[in-house]
């Protein structure tokens, strides 16, 4: 990396993946930018000039292995937890190749839904009107997998709720520290 003006610096920083993006806003619930901020920047921050360069320029600074952009709005939101209750506000949509935000999969919720269908490896993670597109949710208590003998199989669920004729979805209902619950959602193909 050239020790020059801060813009060679930023072009060098660019070029060799120590800055990959810039976000406009967070959607990432319970984030917000600093006062003033004008986006968020993904970087390798270990460099003190680098992430004081951005900082001047009035960025707040994410980890570039923490944070991602959506393709859609411009905002970022987390791929790693930050607590043992997280669930990932968005999803990459591999038919699209595209990280999509929780935000805009509520708005166009047939994205994630027809991405993630009858996939018992699969789940939806973010709070969407399921029932508005003609899902029914399958009643009783949320399934659970973890530790300490909590071992409920999306694919034996699968195997014993839904009817012949129809598609699911699973929902990631809460995480904790050790397990996961889950609950299944069923319409008629």
């Amino acid at each position: 990396m050239r020790n020059a003006n801060p813009y060679d610096i930023l072009t060098d920083a660019f070029d060799m993946g120590e800055i990959t993006d810039i976000a406009d806003d967070y959607c990432e619930p319970g984030y917000t930018l600093s006062e003033g901020a004008r986006g968020s920047a993904f970087g390798d921050w270990n460099k003190p000039r680098l992430a004081n360069i951005m900082a001047r320029m009035g960025f707040d600074l994410a980890w570039l292995d923490e944070w991602t952009r959506c393709e859609h709005c411009n905002n970022a939101f987390r791929t790693q937890p930050d607590s043992y209750s997280w669930k990932m506000h968005g999803a990459f949509l591999e038919d699209a190749c595209e990280m999509i935000c929780g935000d805009c999969l509520a708005e166009n919720p047939e994205w994630i839904t027809d991405e993630i269908m009858n996939d018992p490896r699969r789940a939806l993670t973010i709070d969407i009107d399921l029932a508005a597109d003609g899902w029914h949710m399958i009643p009783g208590d949320a399934w659970r997998n973890g530790w300490y003998g909590q071992e409920d199989k999306p694919e034996e669920v699968v195997a014993q709720y839904v009817p012949e004729g129809h598609d699911y979805i699973f929902v990631i209902d809460s995480v904790g520290q050790f397990e996961l619950a889950f609950r299944l959602w069923i319409r008629e193909a």
